[in-house]
């Protein structure tokens, strides 16, 4: 039986700012519009596919696609792998979803609306990434280490041990993979898995929590638990420490997404949501609070963006958008939004 997650739509009515969505400092006009939907369970994040739709997976594995609409969501498809999902990557030249289990992947196809195949592991899987190639680097919880596959096929490629256990994988472009752990290093590792000299980044001082690329492959950024961030700048072949910043009040970062507009956006465990200049990272320009977990944004039309909060028996969706005249109401709902 296919259990969906479950998903309500919101009227967006008149702005009305309440204490819990109160933005904490911020130099816009910039203003919460509210709940405009929500999802059953725990969510672990969302992943938005080439022909702009969006799946949303939970972590007992509900999975359900849909698409927005302005502000409303029509679903599409949904499923259930009914088994603990830790983790995912979506994949956008295949259309692939890839989903880490205690046991191994589940790899479902947006195309297709449907599941393409297992991977099965001896350990948990607790991070996952594709490569340029396509293929599948799976992190490993108790070897702390990466392994490449092709489809279901092991290719014999692994990548060096952290000495503490590994949380975060990123696929490279040109098939190479860089991997993080509690060990307060980022590896940066060749296409077969192989170390490259001088390329063991250790300017964190927490855990990873994510790897992430940006500025077209030029940029990788480390996020860590204490709320510290970090840039590296490719130079060649070797990757060169360009910022270092450290977000207050903290917290487990997330989420990271280049929205493509200049802002960058910064989800935490702790109900933080940061707005930075994606070309000046250090440079602060909205930051709101008490949101709840943020695992995930995305751009709407304009300047506005969702927010995906995870909770315990359910997850929401906020709506943040200018208040271009200040009168109370958000552009989105506003008929006169300059008036």
């Amino acid at each position: 039986m296919r259990r969906a997650v479950v998903l309500t739509t919101f009227l967006l009515l008149a702005l009305a700012l309440p204490a819990a969505y109160a933005p904490a400092a911020s130099a816009t006009n910039l203003a919460n519009a509210g709940y405009i939907a929500n999802f059953e369970g725990n969510v672990v994040g969302w992943w938005h596919t080439n022909d702009g739709d969006t799946i949303v997976v939970n972590e007992s594995g509900g999975i359900s696609a849909f698409y927005w609409s302005g502000n409303q969501v029509t679903n599409i498809w949904s499923d259930d792998i009914n088994m603990t999902v830790n983790c995912g990557a979506y994949h956008t030249a295949q259309n692939r979803l890839a989903l880490c289990t205690n046991s191994g992947v589940q790899v479902y196809s947006s195309d297709l609306e449907t599941h393409l195949y297992t991977i099965t592991t001896a350990e948990p899987v607790d991070a996952v990434s594709w490569d340029g190639d396509g293929d599948l680097w799976v992190g490993l919880r108790t070897s702390h280490r990466a392994a490449e596959y092709t489809d279901i096929t092991f290719t014999g490629m692994q990548t060096a041990p952290h000495s503490v256990g590994l949380t975060a994988v990123l696929g490279m472009p040109n098939g190479s993979v860089v991997t993080a752990g509690r060990d307060l290093v980022v590896r940066v590792h060749d296409e077969w898995g192989i170390p490259y000299p001088n390329q063991t980044l250790m300017d964190i001082g927490s855990a990873v929590s994510g790897l992430y690329l940006l500025d077209n492959g030029n940029t990788m950024l480390v996020s860590c638990e204490g709320g510290q961030f970090v840039t590296y700048t490719l130079n060649g072949t070797l990757w060169e420490l360009e910022d270092d910043v450290t977000l207050s009040p903290g917290g487990i970062i997330r989420t990271v997404v280049d929205m493509g507009d200049g802002r960058l956006a910064i989800g935490t465990h702790n109900g933080h949501l940061y707005l930075h200049n994606s070309s000046d990272r250090a440079s602060e320009l909205a930051h709101f609070s008490n949101l709840g977990n943020v695992v995930g944004v995305q751009k709407g039309e304009g300047s506005s963006f969702r927010v995906l909060t995870a909770g315990i028996s359910m997850s929401d969706v906020v709506l943040f958008d200018l208040d271009s005249d200040g009168d109370g109401y958000v552009d989105t709902v506003d008929d006169f939004p300059n008036d």
